[in-house]
């Protein structure tokens, strides 16, 4: 009878503070991954002071296309390159410039949407059942990562979330909510583009959060609709939980009824 073997993928341990100097560079040559500090899988830009240097870790597609490809010119690597070349060579890494643009269009057809897709079903599964795993860590996390922290959640609407992560189906829906803003509200969007909406729009963000990093809230919906107003709240990413009053105001003012 013939043995059956199961693959165990290994676990990288994060660090939870990031790495510096030269514990960074060994971390680095024996695993790329596991230097990103712990903070980089729970939020979509982590920044800090290094000595002199002011250093990011980025998560968000939005942002890590604007650094690799919109404004690439504003994010030169020049101690990446001073770094990293002697170990890693003249790769897409570590290159600019011309360089860089060659490298990247070899590699391109690597990364054809067409082909991607074929890794999806994959993908989604995976992602679903980490995310069973981790409840309620991963969701007491995920919510309690902005500046208010944990504290400004009540103890029911805590409870509630975790009851709901708890069903696969909760799990599941999330995710479609994820996929469907990266493949056919793409697709609706387009077809939307020479209509605007003509209701009034009450536009809400917090300064904190990571909206303000990605988007211009304010100018994109103009974009979209004929009617916008609002402004950004003194919070991170949970309006109503973090400036309920402030959130109160603002729609008694957007529809008519009494500021107080």
């Amino acid at each position: 009878m013939a043995a059956i073997h199961r693959l165990v993928p290994p676990r990288v341990v994060p660090p939870a503070r990031p790495l510096r100097g030269l514990a960074f560079l060994l971390g680095y040559v024996r695993n790329p991954i596991g230097v990103v500090p712990q903070a980089a899988y729970e939020e979509d830009l982590v920044a800090y002071t290094q000595g002199h240097r002011e250093i990011a870790w980025i998560t968000a597609p939005a942002l890590i296309r604007q650094v690799l490809l919109d404004e690439r010119e504003k994010f030169l690597k020049l101690a990446q390159i001073r770094l990293l070349s002697p170990l890693l060579g003249k790769g897409i890494l570590t290159s600019e410039g011309a360089d860089w643009k060659w490298q990247r269009q070899a590699a391109a057809p690597m990364f054809r949407q067409q082909d991607l897709l074929g890794f999806v079903p994959a993908f989604v599964r995976a992602t679903e059942t980490l995310l069973a795993k981790q409840v309620p860590h991963y969701i007491i996390g995920r919510i309690g990562r902005g500046p208010g922290g944990i504290r400004v959640f009540d103890k029911n609407a805590l409870k509630e979330y975790i009851r709901a992560f708890r069903d696969p189906r909760c799990i599941h829906a999330t995710c479609e909510d994820y996929r469907a803003a990266a493949s056919i509200d793409l697709v609706h969007d387009k077809k939307d583009l020479k209509r605007k909406i003509r209701m009034p729009v009450l536009v809400l963000w917090g300064k904190k959060g990571v909206i303000v990093a990605m988007f211009k809230p304010l100018q994109d919906w103009c974009a979209v609709a004929s009617d916008v107003r609002g402004r950004a709240l003194d919070c991170g990413h949970f309006l109503p939980e973090e400036k309920p009053d402030d959130v109160l105001r603002e729609l008694r003012r957007f529809l008519g009824g009494t500021e107080s």
